[in-house]
């Protein structure tokens, strides 16, 4: 018999107490605001709220990212303690412990009481890279947590993103971890149909997504002014690179033309002569080349 309260894996210090700094994001806010939603909604009553647990160190950090980016998160250190589009403060970066081992433990928690529910109330993970953090996202709990308890106990598991932002931490991080990744966490071999362009963050119709070799990277995002994308052709092609915005229109070409194996960048900027003043929101930009396509989401911040 299943256990009828979920287990809520909460600690006020996983909150950023002072947004007076303006973010565009209110991410750092959402553990409490989603718990002030179910008491004020009478849902309250069906979470068994967990506190007994502790942050994570920079050990378990080192899972997942470099040393360098972890040290100059933490130090307050840019470019790296903003990469993730942020404000960082001490109380910030010290909050991002909480809300990474929130994760953990939860998932943690499902394993050991499979007939409870666990729930961590976080957000801020599935954008960030091994050296960077990204898209309002610092670290990458969902692949600390994988790693983590796949060399602790071998057990694997899948994630469902159902972010219209769709992630990507966990394709990045798989060569960065070396192959333990793939056996915590499946690697899909094949790519996805596109989705069906029925909401304001829905992805373009005619995209596809996949990973491999054939690489797109941009930077910063979330992006004010110069945009840098940065992308790695595993052999000789015609390419087009474009962005997108959330109801399928081009509103940049960046690139069109062959090039050759390896990577190249190439600059944009939303002020650049021809082109209309881009609003703030979700943009998408892809890179198509013969038979093959990648796209990855943009904020663009004004």
């Amino acid at each position: 018999m299943r256990n009828p309260k979920i287990n809520m894996f909460y600690r006020p210090e996983m909150v950023l107490n002072d947004n007076r700094t303006n973010n565009y994001s209110r991410s750092p806010e959402k553990p409490r605001l989603l718990r002030d939603f179910l008491k004020a909604s009478g849902l309250y009553s069906n979470f068994n709220e967990i506190s007994d647990w502790e942050p994570f160190t920079r050990e378990d950090f080192l899972t997942a990212h470099t040393a360098e980016y972890v040290d100059n998160f933490f130090a307050g250190i840019p470019h790296d303690c903003v990469s993730n589009g942020l404000k960082w403060s001490a109380q910030f970066a010290d909050s991002v412990r909480y809300t990474n081992a929130s994760l953990y433990c939860a998932v943690k928690n499902s394993l050991e009481e499979p007939r409870t529910v666990a729930f961590s109330p976080t957000s801020g993970f599935h954008h960030a890279r091994p050296y960077c953090g990204s898209g309002f996202c610092t670290f990458s709990g969902q692949v600390i947590a994988s790693l983590k308890l796949y060399r602790d106990r071998r057990a694997v598991g899948a994630y469902i993103d159902l972010d219209g932002h769709f992630g990507n931490s966990i394709e990045d991080a798989r060569e960065f971890t070396c192959g333990d990744l793939d056996l915590a966490v499946g690697n899909y071999s094949g790519t996805f149909n596109y989705f069906e362009n029925t909401g304001p963050s829905a992805v373009p119709p005619g995209v596809e997504l996949g990973a491999g070799p054939f690489r797109l990277d941009a930077s910063p995002n979330p992006f004010r002014g110069a945009l840098t994308v940065s992308f790695r052709l595993p052999r000789p092609s015609p390419v087009d690179l474009a962005l997108y915005d959330a109801s399928g229109r081009c509103v940049g070409r960046l690139l069109q033309g062959a090039r050759e194996a390896g990577t190249h960048f190439v600059s944009w900027s939303p002020t650049g002569a021809g082109e209309r003043a881009l609003p703030s929101g979700v943009y998408y930009c892809r890179l198509q080349a013969p038979g093959i396509s990648r796209t990855i989401v943009l904020t663009h911040i004004r």
